[in-house]
This record gives structure tokens, sequence and C-alpha cells, in this order.
């Protein structure tokens, strides 16, 4: 008997790590308004934090409400990571989130209409630029 109760404390003990893992927040103070999806978001400060669901980040407005769930796909870049920090699509004065790379992965973000049709539609659209903001941990 004793043996058994040895052995489901040994097997609790191992699944522990895979279903409680650590979230770590990534904060992000964002000079400018942006647009996630099809939403625009006032400059400020956010909240980066990786989700149990795999391929989903979590973002939040500091000292505010409500937030967004970001569905994204892995890092197209065949290196590493080198994070942590958010990239930006910038159209004229628009900017769009497109990459969340923190100390625990890189998430693309997929272009949303809104982007595709910014791209299409504006003139600077040949000279698009990236901009990058590094992170910190809070």
């Amino acid at each position: 008997m004793k043996k058994l109760g040895l052995t489901i404390f040994a097997a609790a003990a191992l699944t522990l790590p895979l279903g409680a893992q650590v979230t770590q927040a990534i904060r992000a103070d964002i000079p400018f308004e942006f647009v996630v999806g099809n939403t625009t978001e006032p400059a400020g400060a956010y909240l980066f934090s990786n989700q149990a669901a795999e391929g989903t980040v979590l973002m939040q407005p500091l000292g505010g409400t409500g937030g967004h769930i970001l569905v994204t796909s892995p890092y197209s870049s065949s290196t590493s990571p080198q994070g942590p920090k958010l990239v930006f699509h910038r159209y004229g004065n628009q900017y769009f989130l497109s990459r969340v790379v923190t100390t625990w992965t890189g998430r693309d973000i997929p272009m949303s209409a809104r982007e595709r049709e910014t791209r299409k539609t504006t003139v600077a659209a040949a000279r698009q630029m990236q901009t990058e903001i590094v992170l910190a941990t809070p």
C-alpha cells in the first residue's frame, strides 16, 4: 500500500509542471496609437502574457479595462527570437502590431483585413516601415 501511495505522489509531481505553466508578463510602453486586428488602441502601457492555449497571447492595457486575446502563429524567422520586443508595420502614420517577441517565444500576428486594405491604398505602402519597441519585464 505504501508503494502505491508513493507511485501516485510521484505521478502527480511529474505532471504538475505540465499543467501549471508559469506565465511571465511583459510590459510595453507604446508611444503611439496602433491597430490590433480591426481595433485601434490608444498609446499607453500594456501587459503581454502567454496563455495556456497554444498560440495565444493576452494583451491588456494597464490601468484600463478589457484586453485582447491575440491568436498568433509561430515566429516566421529561422533564428531564435531576439526579445523581448514588439514589432509594428507602419504605413504613413498608422501602426499595426505584427509580432510579439517575449522571453519565452516569438509569435507573429496575422495581417488583418484592415492592414491589407491600408497597405493596398496607402501611397507609402511601397515604403512600409518596421518599428520595434524593446520591452521590459515588470
